[in-house]
């Protein structure tokens, strides 16, 4: 009989954990640090004028967007807070 220090399913959901807080810590840390909210902006303006947003509707919602996905992807990655993070960037992810 073969026993196991950790559940199999336990490690795949610490293995997907990892993968998806590490993905949306970099991608936020991308936005913030590296591109900026200049670049990001430029980007992703065209597509909400389309729509009929206003432009400091997208300047809030970059700022905000950047933010959540750099703190929730870390606390992904600590494992605090993991169902609270996980819920904010769905929601983060329908906008």
């Amino acid at each position: 009989m073969i026993t196991h220090w950790i559940d199999p399913v336990e490690f795949a959901s610490l293995i997907t954990r990892l993968i998806i807080g590490f993905l949306f810590c970099i991608q936020g840390y991308d936005k913030i640090f590296n591109v900026g909210k200049v670049e990001v902006n430029a980007a992703i303006l065209p597509s909400f004028q389309k729509i009929g947003l206003p432009e400091n509707f997208t300047k809030v919602f970059l700022f905000l967007t950047s933010w959540i996905e750099f703190i929730a992807g870390g606390l992904l990655i600590l494992g605090i807070f993991k169902y609270w993070s996980i819920y904010i960037l769905g929601v983060d992810l329908l906008l």
